[in-house]
C-alpha cells in the first residue's frame, strides 16, 4: 500500500508529523505532494485523479 499526502502549501507540512511517524512506524510507503486548490486547482485535480 503507498499513502499520498496532499499539502496546500509546505507551511502544512508541519501537521503531518504524527501522520508520517506512524507510517513509517507501519512500514507504509507515502509521498508527499504539494498543490493549492486555490492556486493551481488543474494540477490538484491531476493529482487527486492518479
Amino acid at each position: 500500500m503507498k499513502v499520498v499526502i496532499l499539502y496546500g502549501s509546505r507551511a502544512d507540512m508541519e501537521f503531518a508529523e504524527p501522520a508520517r511517524a506512524l507510517f513509517r512506524e507501519l512500514g507504509v510507503r507515502f509521498e508527499e505532494r504539494v498543490a493549492s486548490a486555490h492556486k493551481t486547482p488543474d494540477r490538484l485535480l491531476e493529482m487527486v485523479r492518479e
